[in-house]
């Protein structure tokens, strides 16, 4: 043992020599043991803010006869023996710190760098706001005994909630609306338009009575009591029913630093469930953060229920503003109006879903930007006239909510094609009973980076002017150092007639009587841009992993070992996409806590054939027989697919480039029978790509692919390389691709360019596109990405042959859709198709609705009937063929 010290100390005795073999100056201080030691202890504090913790050491009786029989001791000056005498030091447990999700877009790089929290906190990334922090009640153990209620009372609101009622009904906005809604029924009465007449004052009288009446049904008012007993309430009720409400704590800090800069900020979330409106409130309160006021839709104004939401700052809007369609409610939109910006103008906060309703299919809805459009036409209304610059601004937060369980909503009733039922006093207890009859597991809210409503009007509209002059797109824009100069300070606006300005309308909302057609596609870019940012923050929780591996890999059922495996590779895959999961812990204990929180009717545990219970999973000698089965029969099979809708957005583009392959190859790849010739297939990524647009632009209201601000043919071609360095598609060799006739091409060039040469002489030359062919090791990786979109691509066909009834004779929406969702039905029963996922009710819709947008149908009204007909260019079998058939080659079969 000494020899071997005596060679590693001289080998450090080298290092002290300089190549010259003169000794360095301080080449003994750089080596020393003590140095290197201090030197660590000084970068454990800087990262950690504290001291390493003293080593444990074992004291036993034979603790002395081992130190006395230990003939070779170390030398203390060697940094080597220094090693070997010091056990390792481990960090304390969770001190590392998650990234942050839900970062701004590369398009906001000023808010991007502004809303950045770099301090280090002593809580975990990951908080449960259900574990109330501790408390300090020395002196009374009646408080210790009641913390919950202790930490109620001493957590203090400061925040002022002013009262807008005169400010509301006596704006100019108002005014002018009651005067238009004047006007308008003493026209349809045949009277003329006198202010002194009796007609005049009675109607005015009846309409200023109706603008208080509506005004007083949509207020919001807050109560800084009742937010103290909701917070008990909640902090009591929610830990019985949740396991936890886990939040980024580093979210809620950058959040909260944002909210002292003056600016009214607007929470954007998705909408999964009634809770949603509480649970954000809730979650602001503990961070002491001011509570925004909430858009509630009117059907939830029911008795008892309705005054407690309007007390915790909900607002009761109209699912339609017009009553009566065709007909204006001037009254109506000039109050809702005048109440979001007199709320902004108090530099109160908001919050509203700007998917409109919640989602009955675990995806994203296309978003509505009604409510949205009055916040941007507040803000363009502060644009000065001589230097075009914006006064105001607001700071708008994307929020992602993800649940480990349906906690409300009876979505499958709905998606089979029935009616929704209505919300009543007596099934909102029901609703409530039920609640506590189970546990719905874990739910993650993640806050997104706060970005400038005033950045992001002013980089889009001077993108729309850049393409206007010279083509360039908003990714040109921000991605050339010559443009970004001119962009750096957002107050410096070139005054422009082009420029995007407040609607001349004092009562608009978007869609209705916005001033300016760019207006309507910037607001529709941003809804889009908050929803996509939503959607990449959502966590993924353990019940939508399990269901998207069931469905998407293991539709006839997977053994325990083999689904346990493809789990945690599929956990490893979604971490690498820069998506969050909500879970933690070993992967078998991630599977049995799912198939608890899903239960019986949606996953079947088997051993040896015969029903176990999910307890049976946590069994690492039995369990590993144990085979799960999903649940394929309707309606059980929808909400596993509304469970596994939030993973496919992790994969939404290479599932659409897998399905364009199979398209562009013109070989049913998904088909058994056409496994010889899948090593055989060739494609050009041109030709890839064209379908993978097209059936972007299908999918329209299915998924957001792509942020607005990106190019989608660029991202396409982005996943296609990522394909090509994951080996799931083989790129030719050099020598397979520059053949002969490429290298004659070449040649050419070559010596075209030395003595000049004409266009016109090149055009019948060109170099082939590359063939590429897919990798037979990864075939079964390939048919997963397919499958994903199947049931879509199913459905978007059955309607597209439903089309050809229309040839004959127009018909009512609601008909056509009934007949399709029974075709669907029919198909699924005979076992026409595997995916029963495609008779649901929303996915129908949306084809429909997709049919209108790509002008293969058109809509109009008839009284208050919708109806639906084919376009002129459509209006033949030939046309709707054509249809059919690209459908069909998306198509297995």
């Amino acid at each position: 043992m000494a020899s071997m010290m005596d060679s590693v100390n001289a080998v450090y005795a080298k290092w002290d020599r300089a190549p010259n073999g003169n000794s360095f100056s301080p080449s003994k201080q750089q080596y020393s043991a003590d140095n290197v030691l201090a030197n660590g202890k000084n970068a454990w504090r800087s990262k950690f803010k504290q001291l390493p913790p003293q080593p444990e050491r074992r004291k036993t009786a034979k603790s002395a006869t081992r130190r006395a029989r230990s003939a070779v001791q170390p030398p203390v000056s060697s940094i080597v023996g220094a090693f070997k005498a010091s056990p390792s030091v481990k960090p304390p447990y969770n001190s590392w710190a998650r990234p942050l999700t839900g970062q701004c877009c590369s398009c906001m790089p000023i808010s991007r760098d502004t809303f950045v929290y770099n301090a280090v906190t002593e809580m975990p990334d990951i908080t449960n706001v259900l574990r109330l922090p501790e408390l300090s009640c020395r002196h009374s153990k009646i408080l210790s005994a009641f913390c919950n209620v202790t930490y109620t009372y001493r957590h203090t609101v400061r925040f002022g909630y002013p009262n807008i009622t005169e400010s509301v009904l006596r704006s100019p906005r108002s005014q002018l609306a009651v005067e238009r809604t004047v006007q308008e029924l003493l026209d349809q009465q045949g009277l003329p338009l006198d202010e002194n007449s009796k007609a005049y004052k009675k109607e005015k009288k009846k309409c200023e009575g109706k603008l208080k009446k509506l005004f007083h049904i949509m207020n919001a008012m807050m109560s800084i009591p009742l937010f103290k007993i909701t917070g008990w309430f909640l902090n009591t009720v929610l830990g019985a029913l949740l396991n936890s409400v886990q939040v980024h704590n580093s979210q809620l800090l950058v959040l909260k630093d944002a909210t002292l800069c003056g600016k009214p900020v607007v929470y954007l979330p998705m909408h999964r469930s009634h809770l949603d409106y509480i649970l954000l409130t809730y979650i602001l309160w503990h961070y002491g953060i001011r509570a925004p006021y909430v858009a509630a839709g009117d059907n939830l104004n029911i008795f008892g229920f309705g005054r407690i939401l309007r007390s915790l700052g909900g607002f009761f809007i109209r699912r339609r503003l017009d009553k009566e369609v065709g007909k204006k409610d001037h009254l109506y939109r000039a109050v809702l109006s005048e109440y979001l910006e007199e709320l902004l103008r108090r530099g109160q906060s908001l919050e509203f879903f700007i998917e409109g309703g919640r989602s009955r299919s675990g995806k994203a809805y296309y978003p509505k930007a009604g409510l949205l459009s009055i916040i941007v036409d507040w803000v363009l209304a502060s644009r000065n006239e001589t230097d075009g610059i914006l006064r105001l601004d607001a700071l708008i937060v994307p929020v992602g909510i993800s649940y480990e369980k349906i906690i409300d909503g009876d979505f499958t009733r709905e998606q089979m094609g029935m009616a929704k039922k209505p919300e009543s006093f007596w099934s909102t207890v029901k609703a409530i009973w039920k609640l506590f009859s189970t546990t719905y597991g874990n739910v993650r809210v993640d806050f997104c980076q706060p970005f400038s409503l005033k950045e992001y009007l002013t980089v889009n509209e001077r993108s729309l002017l850049s393409r206007s002059v010279s083509g360039l797109s908003p990714v040109t824009v921000l991605g050339n150092p010559r443009l970004q100069d001119s962009m750096q300070d957002l107050s410096k606006a070139t005054p422009s007639n082009d420029l995007l300005t407040r609607a001349t309308s004092g009562n608009s909302i978007y869609g209705i009587d916005i001033s300016k057609e760019d207006e309507k596609v910037v607001i529709d870019a941003l809804a889009r841009h908050i929803l996509y940012n939503s959607m990449c923050a959502t966590a993924i929780m353990s019940t939508n992993i399990l269901a998207f591996d069931l469905l998407s890999n293991y539709r006839q059922g997977v053994s325990l070992p083999e689904l346990i495996s493809s789990i945690t590779k599929l956990r490893e895959t979604i971490l690498t996409a820069n998506r969050d999961v909500g879970f933690v812990g070993q992967t078998r204990n991630v599977i049995a806590h799912a198939c608890k929180l899903l239960g019986s009717n949606l996953v079947a545990i088997e051993r040896n054939g015969a029903p176990v219970s999910w307890q049976d999973i946590y069994d690492e000698e039995g369990g590993d027989q144990v085979k799960i089965t999903p649940n394929l029969s309707l309606p059980h099979v929808l909400e596993l697919s509304y469970y596994s809708s939030s993973v496919i957005s992790v994969f939404q583009l290479k599932s659409l480039l897998a399905c364009s392959i199979c398209a562009a190859s013109g070989v049913a790849l998904l088909d058994s029978s056409t496994e010889d010739q899948f090593s055989s297939v060739s494609v050009t990524k041109d030709e890839v790509v064209e379908h993978a647009i097209y059936l972007a632009n299908l999918f329209k209201y299915e998924f957001l692919f792509i942020a607005p601000c990106k190019d989608l043919e660029t991202e396409l071609s982005n996943s296609f390389e990522s394909l090509i360095s994951s080996e799931l598609i083989l790129s030719p060799e050099a020598e397979d691709t520059f053949n002969e006739e490429a290298q004659q091409w070449t040649s050419r060039i070559a010596r075209k360019a030395i003595y000049g040469f004409h266009e016109e002489e090149l055009q019948d030359h060109y170099v082939p596109d590359k063939q590429y062919k897919l990798n037979e090791a990864e075939k079964d990786q390939f048919r997963r990405l397919s499958v994903l979109l199947q049931p879509m691509i199913e459905c978007y066909w059955v309607v597209s042959c439903k089309l050809h009834t229309l040839l004959d004779h127009d018909q009512t929406m609601a008909e056509l859709t009934k007949q399709i969702h029974q075709d669907l039905m029919l198909r699924v029963e005979q076992g026409i198709t595997n995916y029963g996922e495609c008779v649901a009710q929303d996915m129908v819709k949306n084809a429909l609705h997709s049919m209108c947008n790509m002008k293969v149908t058109e809509c109009y009204d008839i009284a208050s009937e919708k109806m639906i007909s084919l376009t002129d260019a459509y209006n033949s079998e030939q046309s709707l063929n054509e249809i059919n058939t690209r459908l069909g080659s998306y198509r297995p079969l």
